[in-house]
């Protein structure tokens, strides 16, 4: 095959998507645990034997595309091409190499085409547990954050490491969960190794490097133009607020456009953090990447080129470069609101492209202790709330953005969880108002029907800064949480919730975008009639974007 025949590398593209789509089928079908069954918090990459990447799995989470390939060139720093072997299996969950918690494990696997290496399957997944503390932020320093497993060998030559595999199952709460989603990520990295190795067969590939350098150069060529396309500048943001633990915090970005290049610099952030919410440069990096990539050429393919041109900066000790062993378990927190960032100083310069803030991130609770079967469990509940609204374009209610998790089904957690689902329903007039509305929040509320109390571990923002809208369009509702009987909840931090207690939370709607009076009559009216709007706003915002004309 001619690298340079486009309908060929189409052709190919279209192949290798589907091996990578067919190994998070795999892995959806073999897991143990809800996380990846249910909730999609994982992805699968293939990437040349460099570790650039050149494919990902379709239904993917952001974060992991750009931190996978990292860890997989660490990787190749740490054992060189030539010492690899067929039948090797290396895994990771160091935060700070990594995905950028320790929940997340990374499994890499060699592919071998002639006795030559030639590609790497990779893939990353949120574990069920992963030992010390439950996920949450409370932690103070990595240590507390349950075991980590540095870059080791999991199966040398297709030999397991037995004492490897002895040491995650004796700290971790759920070892069957856990050690049968890492079997699962294995096999099915082995089945893509398997499918590239017949698709080279099939088109008398002998290595994928020159293939791969071509889908990575076009995409590379098609960001540069598209960046050229926007006028050189510095746009600056610095209005994304978080309520923090001790005092709130502040994420500041500089976005420079020079030519074919884009620099994001965090300089201004918030100093790092003495408990879990700092985001590893890692997820930083991925979690800036990402909305450029939406904003710019959201239909470009996914691969190492289409990502070259941008690069990122934040200050060594910062929120959002932090330095060992900083803890941070709770990444999401902050990592999801660097999107907001991004769209706020690319306001400017793409104003119908956009979203206002959403209400991210994502709430996490974790929920852990003996079930009903009287079988120990640990479980994690995802809740979305509303996506921020474009111009043109209203926000999507109870919608996973950026993280791209699914809401956490109620029949699976109540079938491992001593609960009883009393409300799981979208949150009316939630989602701020404006020419478009920002998508609704949502409610779960859940009563604990054990005879035993479990340990709830939380985390959870925007109680105090509610998600801003847009262009005079208005902030989207803040967050809640509350436990009946009433008492203090700490939203970042652990907790016994006993038989009887009824807990509730409440995600974040996401802003408006836009002079709410703009919006058309007949729509207004629907929108408090449906419950999407408990009443109409009759002027713009009152705390407009400062940059933004009136």
């Amino acid at each position: 095959m001619h690298s340079a025949d486009p309908i060929a590398l189409e052709i190919l593209w279209g192949r290798l998507t589907a091996i990578v789509d067919e190994v998070a089928a795999s892995m959806v079908r073999t897991a143990f645990s809800t996380i990846l069954q249910e909730t999609n918090d994982f992805a699968v990459v293939l990437t040349d034997d460099q570790g650039r990447l050149v494919v990902q799995n379709t239904m993917t989470i952001p974060v992991f595309i750009a931190t996978i390939p990292m860890t997989i060139r660490y990787a190749l720093q740490q054992l060189p091409v030539e010492l690899w072997k067929p039948g090797d299996v290396m895994i990771t969950n160091d935060p700070y190499i990594a995905t950028g918690h320790k929940n997340d494990l990374t499994i890499i696997t060699p592919v071998f085409q002639g006795g030559r290496l030639v590609a790497f399957m990779g893939n990353a997944a949120h574990s069920a547990d992963i030992g010390g503390g439950l996920l949450g932020a409370a932690s103070r320093e990595t240590f507390e954050e349950g075991i980590q497993v540095p870059l080791l060998k999991l199966y040398d030559a297709g030999q397991p490491n037995a004492v490897l595999h002895s040491m995650i199952r004796a700290n971790v709460r759920v070892p069957e969960h856990v050690i049968g989603d890492i079997e699962s990520q294995v096999v099915s990295n082995a089945i893509g190794a398997r499918r590239l190795q017949e698709l080279m067969e099939d088109m008398e590939l002998v290595e994928l490097q020159s293939v791969a350098a071509a889908l990575q150069d076009r995409a590379e060529q098609a960001m540069r133009e598209a960046i050229r396309g926007l006028p050189d500048g510095t746009y600056r943001y610095d209005r994304v607020r978080l309520d923090g633990l001790e005092d709130p915090l502040v994420i500041c970005a500089r976005v420079e456009v020079l030519g074919d290049e884009i620099l994001v610099d965090y300089e201004g952030t918030s100093p790092q953090q003495s408990y879990a919410v700092n985001s590893a440069m890692p997820y930083t990096y991925a979690y800036t990447v990402y909305p450029l990539k939406c904003l710019l050429s959201p239909d470009l393919p996914n691969n190492d080129g289409a990502i070259r041109p941008i690069k990122v900066k934040a200050p060594p000790g910062s929120l959002l470069n932090p330095m060992p062993p900083a803890p941070l378990a709770g990444r999401a927190l902050t990592g999801h609101a660097v999107v907001a960032s991004v769209f706020g100083a690319m306001r400017a310069l793409l104003p119908d492209r956009v979203l206002a803030e959403s209400g991210t991130p994502v709430y996490i609770a974790v929920l852990a202790g003996v079930n009903q079967h009287g079988r120990p469990f640990a479980i994690t509940l995802f809740a979305n709330g509303g996506q921020g609204a474009q111009a043109a374009q209203d926000g999507v209610s109870a919608l996973s953005f950026p993280a791209n998790v699914g809401n956490t089904p109620a029949e699976i957690l109540a079938h491992q969880a001593p609960v009883e689902f009393l409300e799981r329903e979208l949150v009316p007039g939630s989602g701020g108002a404006g020419r478009s509305r920002g998508g609704l929040a949502q409610r779960v509320r859940f009563r604990i029907i054990g005879v035993l109390p479990i340990t709830l571990s939380l985390l959870v923002e925007r109680l105090k800064f509610a998600p801003l809208g847009m262009a005079r369009g208005y902030p989207g509702r803040s967050g809640r949480v509350r436990i009946e009987p009433a008492r203090p909840v700490n939203p970042k931090g652990h907790m016994l919730l006993r038989p009887g207690d009824i807990f509730t939370i409440e995600t974040p709607g996401g802003g408006g975008f836009g002079d709410p009076c703009a919006r058309d009559d007949a729509i207004r009216v629907h929108d408090v009639r449906e419950g999407y709007c408990l009443s109409w706003p009759s002027a713009p915002c009152a705390d407009p974007d400062p940059d933004e004309e009136p």
